[in-house]
């Protein structure tokens, strides 16, 4: 009897451990989001897993989250492994997946997905697109689909439709506008405004240095009644120019005159008009006259041999404005004077030839 009961007692399977679903095996931060949590360093402080769904508030010196869901502040780095919907703040690395809210940092802010609404700091990047605003000394926005504005003094984006204003603007495309000192544009449907524009193709292009791929690129001579030759080339996008010449006031005198201004080209059929206003100075030698001459010029004409020469004549506006010591040929309008300033205005013209 006692050799079957040990028999039946060792034909007795052996408890088994249970098997933990591997959902019950997630923490505690899986399935209840902080509400509030303070982080000395990650893994230390009150609520500070490193793996926590923050749904509240965040503050504390280096914290780090799984997803943040309204306010976080830390000292030194805030970082958020998916999205940051609310207010994320630090004076050192503010870093999150994708943010839809405001990301701020007296260093860097960095998304590695989309931005919506505001990102600022020393440098901002946006590895996707941004749908809002970017404000800070180097702004980049790599995505293809960006709306908004970028404001810095140096912003780069992929396409962006809106606005950009630094001393340095860069984008592959552009609907809107650059506005900087130096703007370097794709394809940019709208204005480029500043010091030097640069794009392969630009609607609107107002520079002192302007270089459109397809846009006008032409050097004119003429004679006027104010020089008997000048010369000027004039750059721009196709119906904005800039335009800066110089020529010999006469022969038998070394007075030469230079300047620049900008300019209107609009194509009229098989004819173009162009309408520009400038600014000339005028100089014997190294000694420049105390006074400038004003000209506002309107003119006509039509392209031969395949727009590579063009025949052109037109009338102008003139002004001098000097001190009395130098005036330039007048025709018939009689001189005046105002507190010491001497101005002459007369009635000019132009012929020339455009290549």
């Amino acid at each position: 009897m006692l050799l079957l009961a040990n028999l039946a007692f060792a034909a007795e399977p052996p408890p088994t451990a249970a098997i933990v679903p591997d959902s019950a095996s997630r923490t505690v931060a899986d399935d209840d989001p902080a509400s509030f949590r303070v982080t000395v360093v990650p893994g230390v402080g009150l609520n500070a897993d490193p793996d926590q769904v923050v749904d509240g508030f965040s503050v504390g010196g280096i914290g780090m989250a799984r997803e943040l869901h309204g306010f976080d502040a830390q000292l030194g780095m805030s970082w958020v492994d998916g999205e940051m919907s609310g207010f994320q703040a630090t004076f050192g690395l503010a870093e999150a997946g994708s943010v839809d809210g405001w990301q701020v940092s007296s260093g860097v802010s960095w998304s590695r997905g989309d931005v919506r609404v505001l990102q600022g700091g020393m440098l901002s990047v946006a590895e996707g697109s941004v749908d809002g605003v970017q404000i800070g000394f180097a702004n980049l926005a790599l995505g293809d689909d960006s709306e908004g504005v970028q404001l810095g003094l140096f912003d780069l984006a992929g396409g962006l439709r809106g606005v950009q204003g630094s001393m340095v603007n860069v984008a592959k495309q552009v609907r809107g506008a650059q506005i900087g000192l130096v703007n370097v544009g794709g394809d940019v449907e709208g204005l480029q405004l500043g010091l030097v524009n640069v794009a392969k193709t630009s609607d609107v292009s107002i520079a002192p240095l302007n270089f459109v791929g397809d846009g006008l690129h032409r050097i004119d001579v003429w004679t006027s009644e104010s020089a008997v030759v000048s010369g000027a080339i004039k750059f721009g996008s196709k119906n904005v120019y800039t335009l800066i010449g110089a020529g010999q006031v006469n022969m038998t005198q070394p007075w030469w005159t230079f300047g620049g201004g900008f300019g209107l080209h609009l194509p009229v059929g098989p004819l173009w008009l162009e309408l520009d206003d400038s600014v000339w100075a005028l100089s014997q030698g190294l000694l420049v006259a105390p006074g400038a001459t004003n000209k506002l010029r309107l003119q006509v004409g039509f392209d031969l041999l395949n727009d590579h020469i063009a025949p052109f004549a037109g009338v102008s506006v003139n002004t001098w404005a000097g001190d009395g010591t130098v005036a330039p040929r007048a025709l018939g309008i009689p001189e005046s004077r105002d507190a010491g300033h001497h101005f002459v205005s007369w009635p000019g013209f132009q012929v020339g030839l455009s290549f």
